[in-house]
């Protein structure tokens, strides 16, 4: 059988080069494989061969593309015309492939017709829905094809389920009976990028640490590291450790400055800074907040398009699925109370079980917000309205321990760019305000700039982006990479708080550029596709792209490849003028990349555009608060506020729910 899919596989990266639209002949009775087309084989003779054609709308550019056109080299050269061993009765066949790029919506259209020429499509997440609304795709019988090795997180992303309401067909994919229509192929996470000429001219030191290796490092050499990712210590951890004592002013998350913060600063790029961290962190590579960092006047220490990574951890969404309402909801705004589950034998609300360290979702937060007002709660809970008004503090939290709310977080992201002292809007959790800290660059500012022209020209000293952007930095070494920013709160010990035995600390969660492979239901010669689907998403053809490609931006579909140490070594060599290039930092995040909730939506350009441009335009400068994004009535959509406004496009959808992000604390 391997002989067989290598075979198959390779044949068809080969065709990913062929960048022509032009359809193959089809060499044979559609999808019988039986031989009845001819042609000339490379060597002469008579050719069986049945043709394969694919259309994709990933990236296939750059260095992606080096690897397909290295592999095509080799199957054209080595592997042409050998026997498929269990097809067409062990004949050889040769598959000529020819492979189109197309849009999404190209893609949409290609799959209505009736003659569709491709076998196989590679989808793309963002554009995945407008396929898959279609009903288009065949299912993946998971006991014809392995997946025990594909990531639940990347193919949650492709499972479906399609339902009929009163004659018309919707997609919902928050069903758990949902049917899987695409294989991953590869994911390339979001993480922290940071410029490693900037920490060192600001006085900061990098140390590469897990929290593993930190205690064991403190027992063995007598040192005092912490378990942070970011950290001022009032005098050095360690005596060799290349760091002199700074005084720069800092912020914490009410943008309150605190000046003349004095000590050894250290950044651990192998843990995950909390939110207050990467602030300060970015107040110190800000030279507005500095005068003595070397920088110019406009550079800011961070900058992010998405602030996936601070709702998601805890528990927030853009869109949620509301259970009473029968539809999706616009939630970026949500504001009810929000929990970490701390009981024992955790809780349960509205007949949904929520374990010990879960966070409460959003029908959950919604049904303990009735409950505190004094209405009824819909379905059996364990939870009392006494245990809503626990103070946060010690053991009393014996059932739910609060957390910022979506609309705590989204305040926080927003207030990192507003300009500094603006009222960007109230932490309600602390019942404080919270001022503009200025300390990030906004995509308003960024003009005609993009992200990655401001990061390698050093207009920002940190960046939150899918590692698909390296491919613009070039095999530089003045960066480096380190996790997404994670929820937490610490003890005056700076050790990770406790509560009943339960660290408060949110979900690990980042952004990720996912594909699939998928075949659609018209398709010819299907027999044939599935067998190179499985290869493509197999884990020794994600081994082929570092063997056969140059820089990789995308890790592979399975924690087998990315966890062998081979592999890693591999994947970080390809990287070697980045000094000690973070390789298990990137491979980490595979275990939870999600994508965006915009990724779910066939008509995303729609809603988005409601509030997005007033979000960069006004919040994201400090010119308004988020009061006015999601309470105020906006005159220039009628009267409505933008809340409203994207709630009424949102009910068009074709789809009932939205997949449920993979959480991992």
């Amino acid at each position: 059988m391997k002989k067989k899919f290598l075979t198959l596989i390779c044949s068809l990266l080969a065709a990913l080069l062929c960048f022509s639209a032009v359809a193959c002949n089809n060499g044979g009775n559609g999808g019988s494989g039986n031989g009845g087309g001819s042609g000339t084989k490379p060597g002469g003779g008579r050719d069986y061969s049945t043709s394969i054609q694919i259309a994709y709308e990933s990236k296939t550019t750059g260095s992606r593309q080096t690897a397909y056109k290295a592999i095509a080299e080799y199957w054209n050269n080595k592997i042409y015309g050998k026997t498929i061993e269990g097809l067409n009765g062990g004949q050889k066949i040769n598959f000529k492939i020819q492979a189109s790029s197309v849009s999404s919506e190209t893609l949409a259209d290609m799959m209505q017709g009736e003659n569709m020429s491709y076998s196989l499509v590679e989808l793309k997440e963002d554009g995945s829905q407008q396929v898959l609304a279609l009903n288009q795709l065949d299912k993946i019988d998971t006991k014809e094809f392995d997946v025990s090795d594909i990531s639940e997180a990347l193919m949650a992303a492709y499972k479906m389920e399609y339902v009929s309401i009163n004659g018309k067909k919707y997609l919902n994919v928050s069903s758990d009976k949902a049917d899987l229509y695409g294989l991953p192929s590869g994911t390339s996470p979001s993480v922290i990028f940071y410029n490693t000429t900037k920490m060192s001219r600001s006085g900061i030191a990098v140390i590469s640490m897990t929290e593993k290796e930190i205690e064991e490092y403190n027992k063995a050499n007598g040192t005092h590291y912490v378990a942070r990712g970011y950290h001022v210590y009032s005098e050095k951890p360690e005596q060799s450790l290349n760091v002199s004592s700074t005084t720069y002013n800092e912020v914490n998350l009410y943008g309150e400055t605190q000046e003349n913060v004095t000590g050894y600063r250290v950044f651990n790029n192998k843990i995950a800074m909390n939110w207050e961290e990467l602030y300060a962190l970015a107040a110190v590579l800000t030279p507005s907040y500095n005068p003595t960092n070397p920088g110019k006047a406009n550079e800011k220490g961070f900058t992010s398009e998405h602030w996936f990574w601070l709702g998601w951890s805890v528990g927030g969404d853009c869109l949620a699925y509301d259970e009473e309402a029968g539809t999706l909801k616009f939630t970026l705004g949500e504001n009810n109370r929000n929990y970490m589950v701390v009981a024992k034998d955790g809780v349960t609300i509205g007949g949904k079980h929520f374990a010990q360290g879960d966070i409460l979702d959003y029908n959950a937060r919604k049904a303990l917000a009735a409950l505190e007002a004094g209405g009824t709660v819909k379905g059996e809970t364990t939870v009392t309205k006494d245990d809503l008004t626990t103070e946060n503090t010690g053991d009393k939290a014996t059932v739910l321990y609060e957390i910022p709310s979506m609309r705590d977080a989204f305040t926080y992201f927003c207030a990192s760019s507003s300009a500094k002292d603006s009222n960007s809007g109230h932490d309600e959790l602390h019942n404080k305000e919270v001022k503009g800290y200025g300390v990030a660059k906004a995509v308003k500012d960024m003009n005609n700039d993009s992200f990655e022209k401001s990061f390698t020209e050093g207009s920002v000293a940190m960046m939150y982006r899918d590692f698909t952007i390296a491919e613009k930095f070039g095999n530089k070494t003045d960066w480096n990479i380190a996790p997404a920013p994670q929820y937490k709160e610490f003890d005056a010990n700076d050790n990770v708080k406790t509560v009943n035995g339960v660290e408060v600390k949110g979900y690990k969660s980042a952004h990720g550029e996912t594909t699939a492979y998928a075949i659609p239901k018209n398709a010819k010669n299907k027999n044939e596709a599935k067998v190179i689907m499985q290869w493509l998403a197999s884990s020794e053809v994600q081994k082929m792209f570092l063997d056969y490609g140059s820089e990789p931006y995308y890790v592979a579909n399975s924690a087998t490849v990315n966890n062998n140490a081979e592999y890693k070594t591999k994947f970080a060599s390809k990287w070697s003028k980045v000094t000690n290039f973070n390789v298990d930092v990137l491979m980490d995040s595979f275990n939870y990349v999600t994508p965006g909730d915009w990724a779910y939506t066939s008509k995303r350009s729609e809603w988005i555009a409601g509030w997005a441009s007033y979000l960069h335009n006004e919040v994201e400068t400090g010119h308004v608060t988020l009061d006015s994004l999601f309470d105020t009535p906006q005159h220039s959509i009628g009267d409505i506020n933008y809340t409203e406004y994207t709630n009424n496009i949102i009910k068009a959808y074709p789809y009932l729910g939205i997949v449920s992000h993979k959480t991992v604390k």
